[in-house]
């Protein structure tokens, strides 16, 4: 899932939390409006649609205003399938039936984006023994493919973590459909760059800015995965520390981004995300995976392969 207004914590993280809020407003303005006015009456009824779901999700992507032609929408938007009510894969050898819920209520995350399609059909590539009685975290879950697909490939517990608790909702009727065992998996709400909670008291006061400390396993989680988690560039360092808390030096850490059909609205978003991606390396070995079968028809991927530095 895309986590765009994942931040928390003082200093620079409301920083930025304010400055995002500011550039919602500006997306929202009256020449940003105006702009899309001009468009809507070009465009076909299904492209209107799409559109007005972009207007109401303001700067879901980075957009820069003084852009020229920042809204250039992929034919392909008009048939998007996250505006499916239902979306079927196979994974793991097994239908897998998602509801999705981006149509009725216009809120992030509550569709299947293409960074988790090439992500799930990655990790169904690699040995099993990568899965096999493992623990694993899927950060910004979305409809629960990710945490559904690992634990089709035997996972022994997953972990399906958002901040919004719509989302992760959604999640849990998902794994309740296609998963029989009820205790092979779990949700849990957080925000990245946020501490662990000290006490239960704290854990229910401020749930969804800490970690419940029974979230951590002693010395990390044995896989974590990520597809589409943010589009901002500056949201990367607050994701490498919460790689970092929840990953010890044997956790495997997937992570996959793909150029939305839906959200770009600057050509240069991805060209920007690439850049800071770079900033991984500083704190983890990583390993660009560039070709495979799970690239086919998803241009401008990125698909990372990382382990912590020891």
């Amino acid at each position: 899932m895309l986590a765009w207004l994942s931040v928390a914590g003082p200093g620079k993280g409301r920083m930025k939390l304010a400055a995002f809020m500011l550039l919602s407003v500006l997306c929202r303005s009256s020449a940003w409006q105006g702009t899309m006015t001009t468009k809507l009456r070009m465009s076909s009824e299904t492209r209107r649609d799409v559109m007005r779901k972009m207007m109401t999700f303001g700067a879901l992507a980075p957009m820069k205003v003084y852009a020229q032609g920042a809204v250039n929408l992929n034919p392909l938007a008009d048939e998007w399938e996250g505006f499916k009510e239902t979306r079927t894969f196979n994974r793991g050898g097994k239908d897998i039936v998602l509801e999705q819920e981006f149509t009725s209520k216009r809120k992030n995350g509550l569709a299947v984006y293409e960074g988790n399609v090439v992500l799930t059909d990655y990790m169904q590539s690699l040995p099993k023994e990568l899965w096999k009685d493992k623990n694993v975290l899927e950060l910004g879950c979305g409809t629960g493919l990710g945490s559904i697909t690992a634990s089709l490939l035997g996972a022994k517990l997953v972990t399906a973590s958002d901040r919004d608790p719509v989302v992760l909702s959604l999640a849990e009727r998902n794994m309740l459909r296609n998963l029989k065992d009820e205790t092979s998996f779990r949700t849990a709400r957080i925000s990245w760059g946020t501490p662990f909670c000290t006490t239960e008291a704290q854990y229910m006061r401020d749930m969804g800015q800490c970690w419940d400390s029974k979230f951590a396993f002693q010395k990390g989680y044995d896989v974590i995965i990520g597809a589409d988690l943010t589009y901002s560039a500056g949201l990367i360092p607050l994701l490498a520390d919460t790689l970092n808390d929840f990953s010890g030096p044997q956790t495997e850490i997937l992570l996959c981004w793909c150029e939305p059909k839906l959200f770009t609205w600057n050509t240069d978003v991805m060209e920007e995300l690439n850049k800071e991606i770079e900033y991984f390396r500083s704190r983890f070995k990583v390993e660009t995976i560039r070709s495979g079968p799970a690239f086919q028809g998803h241009d401008n991927t990125f698909l990372l392969r990382m382990k912590k530095k020891t």
